[in-house]
């Protein structure tokens, strides 16, 4: 009786019916497979303004009215949350302190080649280094420090100042 009542309700649906709701299972799934693969939310509002266009697709509504409401509707929640969210998601930056010794010089207490993390002394500190430009550098040079690359510090050769240590 009932696989009658579903074999009488999906016969009697046009191609464009079945069209519209694989369109929007497609879209939905789609978007949300973006979304959980970002870390930021960046896809959240055509996964919803999909979900009401398939709703919208099984009660057949014209498939025109289906794609205006599917575009206002992200539209709207894009621009009425957007700046909600960024607020939200708005990631602090955790400042340590360790930025000051970039523009530094510091002296190289082990040689730095392009196959070899050596390492660098600035403030009396001892620091992993890594050559800016993949050179080495020998122990006893003096270098500046240009910037971080993870827990290195990725630095400059100053020419002709060698420090004896």
């Amino acid at each position: 009786m009932f696989a009658t009542f579903l074999f009488n309700v999906i016969g009697n649906q046009s191609f464009v019916f079945w069209l519209m709701i694989f369109v929007w299972i497609t879209v939905f799934t789609i978007t949300l497979f973006i979304e959980f693969n970002t870390a930021d939310i960046t896809t959240i509002w055509f996964c919803v303004s999909a979900l009401v266009s398939f709703f919208l697709a099984l009660f057949d509504v014209n498939y025109l009215l289906q794609i205006i409401i599917f575009s206002v509707l992200s539209i709207l929640l894009v621009y009425i949350t957007r700046p909600l969210t960024k607020k939200i998601m708005n990631k602090t930056l955790i400042r340590t302190n360790a930025d000051k010794i970039i523009t530094q010089i510091g002296v190289v207490t082990k040689e730095i080649s392009d196959d070899e993390i050596g390492e660098v002394k600035v403030n009396n500190e001892l620091w992993r280094a890594v050559s800016v430009d993949s050179s080495n550098i020998n122990v006893g040079e003096k270098v500046s420090i240009v910037s971080f690359n993870g827990n290195k510090v990725v630095v400059s050769k100053i020419k002709n100042n060698i420090e004896k240590l």
